[in-house]
């Protein structure tokens, strides 16, 4: 029976007769008719040789038969020079078996056959995109004309700036090998920057098509963190899924180490920098919160992922970031700063070389403790309290209160005139040693207390002193009471910053009636002493005069100290 005879285009025929075409002399038949057919651009005998084999014979056994033609050396020649239609079939038939066609038939042999190579699979359009956009001295397009070379080039990177994922991988898999020597291969994808290049980068941020050297051949070349580059970076989450592309190996560095020294504490505050002429605080402040909040990103999802943070950053890298995490947290919620401990508020404020009391006043201004009507609502204080006490620590030696007492005034400078004393008199009482009040009060001070609170401390002198030492948190104070017939004065009227003549005067007339008052009782409780102790030396004296007389004993000697007689 001749092969022809089985028409073995119909499937029921290859089920009736598998047994019949299994055999092996059969299979080897088949093929060499189908591939000669091929060969002759006659694909309706191709079409049904090469079903049968794959059929018969198997997937693994059809794609030995296939390579054996085609994937070797020797064939490469004779691919390139094979009609399109041909190369077409070729390729199809390595896509039935799971076989990567041979790289003659990934290349395209003229403008005609570019269209369909971009079509096919998406890693077989990668490398033929390699190809075409490799330079010169590859020689890999010597076969197409020039002016049809960058034709052909210009069209593949259209193509690449749309790919799916696939189709980017496998040219960044090609690519790879020759980036040291030919940055080309995506500096030609991503300059100048364009809308297209920034839907390219977004796709390979997201697809993690890229290796940490890859990105850092990107940074370094295409000037990625620079200019329109790192405008696009900082938006949405890009910069952060840049920084975990890099990896925990140390690829990324010194990307790290750039935006973590370009922070200063223009992050804390536009207010702490002084700018140069033509630049703006407030800009600079809000790109260094937008940075922060990308190295942040990164970090957290590295460490999520079993990714250690002292290898990917630089030196004292982490040691920065987490200072900047914590200035940031104590503005926002001062209360905290405490729970963290004086060490921490003192290493972050000195990472960033911010004062302490630049830090304070900060989080003063934007927690909106300026706008508190003092002494009504102390107990509001108490988060920047709690921030100032972890800045400027009070324990049992004076130089600490003095330095807290120091700081806190000159934080008052910042409070309205009207609740300044209120402002003042609540730390000292609430923080600081009574022990200490005298000599607080006796200083020189470039910002002196104000009159009322000097006051209300003084008045707190005349309690029981307390032995030294900080005084705990939520410690109650001593409340400065407001002056007047009980309403609050107009700001800016004389009774927000003194007492009145007429309270003065009232004050000291009832002082001075309570010192008389203490004056007679004491004289009077003197005189009583007086004749009780006459009374009791007369009964002493009658009693012993009557008393009977005791008997004389021997005088005990008296102990001596050694060595003594």
């Amino acid at each position: 029976m001749k092969a022809a005879a089985l028409d073995p285009r119909r499937s029921d025929v290859r089920t009736a007769f598998r047994s019949l075409l299994g055999d092996p002399e059969r299979v080897k038949q088949f093929w060499d008719e189908g591939f000669e057919a091929v060969l002759r651009e006659d694909f309706r005998t191709w079409d049904s040789r090469w079903a049968v084999v794959r059929e018969a014979a198997g997937p693994a056994e059809a794609r030995k038969y296939l390579n054996r033609f085609i994937g070797n050396e020797k064939a490469e020649g004779k691919l390139a020079k094979l009609p399109t239609d041909v190369r077409a079939r070729l390729r199809a038939a390595c896509g039935d078996v799971g076989l990567p066609p041979p790289r003659p038939l990934l290349v395209p042999i003229g403008l005609g056959e570019l269209e369909p190579l971009l079509g096919a699979r998406p890693e077989w359009a990668g490398y033929t995109a390699f190809v075409l956009m490799a330079s010169e001295s590859l020689n890999a397009m010597a076969h197409v004309p020039a002016p049809a070379r960058q034709q052909m080039r210009k069209r593949a990177r259209e193509f690449l700036l749309g790919a799916p994922a696939p189709a980017l991988a496998a040219y960044v898999k090609h690519a790879r090998p020759h980036l040291d020597a030919d940055p080309k291969f995506l500096t030609g994808l991503f300059t100048p920057y364009s809308a297209g290049a920034a839907q390219l980068m977004d796709r390979l941020l997201a697809d993690d098509t890229l290796e940490p050297d890859d990105w850092i051949k990107l940074c370094t070349v295409v000037g990625l963190t620079q200019d329109d580059w790192g405008a696009f970076l900082l938006e949405r989450d890009r910069l952060a899924r840049l920084l975990v592309g890099l990896g925990g190996g140390g690829a990324g560095r010194e990307v790290w180490k750039g935006y973590l020294d370009a922070l200063t504490p223009a992050l804390i505050s536009p207010d702490l920098i002084e700018v140069a002429e033509g630049d703006d605080a407030e800009v600079i402040h809000a790109w260094e919160r937008g940075v922060h909040t990308h190295l942040r990103a990164a970090a957290e999802r590295l460490t999520a992922a079993g990714v250690k943070l002292a290898p990917a950053l630089p030196d004292g890298g982490v040691a920065r970031l987490f200072a900047a995490n914590n200035l940031l947290k104590w503005v926002d919620t001062p209360a905290l700063a405490e729970r963290d401990g004086a060490d921490e508020v003192a290493h972050a404020c000195a990472a960033f070389e911010v004062p302490p009391l630049a830090l304070v006043r900060v989080a003063y201004t934007k927690g909106g403790y300026d706008q508190l009507d003092l002494p009504h609502e102390n107990a509001r204080l108490e988060p920047l309290v709690a921030l100032f006490r972890a800045a400027f620590p009070v324990d049992a030696q004076y130089q600490t209160a003095q330095t807290a007492v120091t700081h806190w005034l000159a934080l008052s400078g910042s409070c309205p005139a009207r609740w300044r004393a209120a402002f003042q008199a609540h730390f000292v009482l609430a923080c600081v040693p009574e022990l200490y009040y005298p000599n607080l009060l006796a200083e020189e001070r470039r910002q002196p207390f104000e009159p009322r609170a000097e006051a209300a401390i003084r008045q707190a002198i005349a309690r029981p002193v307390k032995k030294a030492g900080p005084k705990p948190a939520g410690t109650k104070p001593f409340e400065i009471e407001e002056e007047g017939d009980g309403e609050r004065p107009a700001p800016g009227s004389a009774g927000t910053t003194r007492y009145s003549r007429s309270t003065r005067s009232t004050g000291s007339t009832a002082r001075r009636a309570k010192r008389g008052d203490w004056l007679g009782l004491t004289i009077i409780i003197g005189v009583l002493i007086v004749l009780i102790a006459g009374g009791a030396i007369a009964y002493v004296r009658f009693a012993s005069k009557n008393a009977p007389q005791p008997e004389t004993t021997p005088e005990q000697p008296k102990a001596s100290p050694p060595g003594k007689k």
